[in-house]
């Protein structure tokens, strides 16, 4: 059993902010789901006040000594200015 935070190969198929390699790992191919469904990127959490709203989440590629990369509510990658921000996680795990 394994549950892990996603990397950004394995959301958005490349390396688009991370500092190396090594926070990629044996991981290097993006999930078929985000290939063929880019709009499942994006994640959704639910508000008291309003209807579903789109949330920041983190992934586990390392940008920095004090930054990571996120996916963005838009379903695109960013750089996290710090680790301190509050954003989500959309962890990962195999099944079989």
């Amino acid at each position: 059993r394994k549950l892990d935070l996603m990397n950004e190969v394995q959301v958005t198929g490349a390396t688009e902010w991370s500092s190396s390699g090594f926070d990629i790992g044996a991981d290097t191919v993006q999930f078929p789901l985000f290939r063929l469904r880019p709009e499942f990127k994006i994640a959704y959490t639910s508000n008291v006040h309003s209807s579903d709203t789109r949330a920041h989440y983190w992934l586990r590629s390392v940008m920095s000594s004090s930054s990571f990369a996120f996916i963005a509510g838009e379903g695109c990658s960013g750089m996290g200015v710090f680790a301190g921000e509050q954003y989500g996680v959309r962890p990962y795990f195999y099944i079989g």
